[in-house]
């Protein structure tokens, strides 16, 4: 039987989502609880790899198990021994044709962000950046919508790897007390949504022009640096065709 499940997490003290030797993942934690549940190794499949620091509210991941006492009972066996960072939202039976990463359609990233300094309680949860035009990052923003080659947004890119993704939205949103980067995309390079928020920032800075000056493969006129992992969360994912 194939179970899809969503989960949250804070990615602080995590060496990112996906599994690796002798590292603290979000991965290795939730197999390692599986392995106590079904008494024997569970694979599990997420739906997007985040890097380390990096936060989620709506994280999916897949795998394929015999459980025989329904799905909220499920739930509450994976995380009764969880550490408290890492929570199991919801669970439920998938067709066994589901995949958590390639039966998505959409993927929404929020970037958190404030202009004033942090306090002791934001710290772990978003950037603080100097004085800049919300305006321009706004009109900077919606620049990256509709399908383009975003080669120079990613980083580790593979020779054989496809660059062209589509951005359905993306805006920035006040919030009470800070500000939110919103990208809604069909999917991302590696370390893409934190080099985008890197990009508004120096295009409010310095060029506005920077984001269609990538878009378009050229050399931007200042180093562009990703912005810095907690800030941004996995917010959701989409399975539906709209």
């Amino acid at each position: 039987m194939r179970w899809k499940c969503t989960c949250a997490y804070d990615g602080t003290d995590y060496c990112g989502w996906q599994s690796q030797p002798n590292r603290n993942t979000i991965q290795d934690a939730i197999e390692a609880q599986l392995l106590r549940v079904f008494k024997h190794p569970v694979r599990i499949h997420g739906g997007g790899r985040t890097d380390a620091g990096v936060h989620a509210h709506g994280q999916v991941f897949h795998f394929a198990a015999d459980w025989n006492y329904g799905a909220d009972k499920l739930r509450l066996a994976i995380n009764v021994c969880l550490a408290p960072t890492i929570r199991i939202l919801n669970v439920e039976p998938v067709n066994p044709d589901f995949h958590a990463r390639y039966s998505a359609h959409w993927k929404c990233y929020h970037y958190h962000f404030q202009l004033q300094p942090l306090d002791p309680f934001a710290v772990r949860y978003r950037w603080q950046i100097p004085q800049l035009s919300i305006d321009r990052m706004q009109t900077s923003a919606q620049l990256l919508v509709g399908t383009h080659d975003f080669r120079r947004f990613g980083n580790k890119i593979m020779p054989e790897e496809n660059t062209t993704k589509t951005i359905r939205s993306a805006d920035i949103i006040p919030q009470n007390d800070h500000f939110v980067f919103s990208v809604v995309g069909s999917g991302y390079l590696y370390h893409m949504v934190r080099i985008m928020m890197g990009v508004l920032v120096a295009s409010s800075l310095h060029d506005p022009s920077m984001v269609d000056q990538l878009l378009q493969g050229q050399t931007p006129p200042v180093p562009i640096v990703p912005a810095p992992p907690q800030g941004l969360f996995l917010e959701w994912i989409d399975y539906n065709t709209h």
